[in-house]
């Protein structure tokens, strides 16, 4: 199973379970992200990326300053309980490339953006986690993670 960046696009608000995808990074089509954001922002989509092996730590790629726009999206995504701002005004995608220091069950900040992205109001934000297949089993497959069955998969899980 390969999902395109044209179908993800077409499918995405649609569908719930797109909410949160996950895709294999080395069977990811080299071009995805190239053409999700290209596809995205010809619709009126926002696009933001973090390739989180640029940091040591991951909360620091969210502090890093040339990431103000993706941390300011997921401050203001409306979700149950702390609907504290006015929402977001569009359709908003973040892309979590190589987000393998998220996997540890002790991260405490992916418990802290499962809270977020599991819990929108509005369903405007819709996020990909792109990692090796060991790191989404320990995200997605482990009864003991913070996004415990949580996602669709992009790319094939066998």
């Amino acid at each position: 199973m390969k999902i395109t960046a044209e179908r993800f696009i077409d499918c995405a608000w649609l569908l719930p379970l797109y909410e949160i995808s996950s895709a294999e990074s080395s069977l990811l089509e080299r071009t995805f992200i190239h053409e999700l954001s290209l596809i995205a922002k010809s619709k009126g989509i926002e696009v933001h990326y973090i390739d989180f092996k640029e940091y040591e730590d991951p909360l620091d790629a969210l502090l890093d300053i040339k990431h103000e726009g993706f941390k300011k999206v997921i401050e203001e995504v409306p979700h149950g309980g702390a609907y504290l701002h006015s929402g977001l005004q569009e359709p908003t995608i973040l892309i979590f490339d190589n987000c393998d220091s998220l996997a540890p069950i002790n991260c405490s900040l992916t418990f802290t953006l499962r809270s977020i992205l599991t819990t929108q109001i509005d369903n405007n934000v819709k996020s990909i986690f792109i990692a090796k297949q060991k790191s989404l089993d320990i995200m997605f497959n482990d009864s003991k993670a913070a996004f415990y069955q949580s996602n669709s998969y992009l790319t094939s899980t066998s």
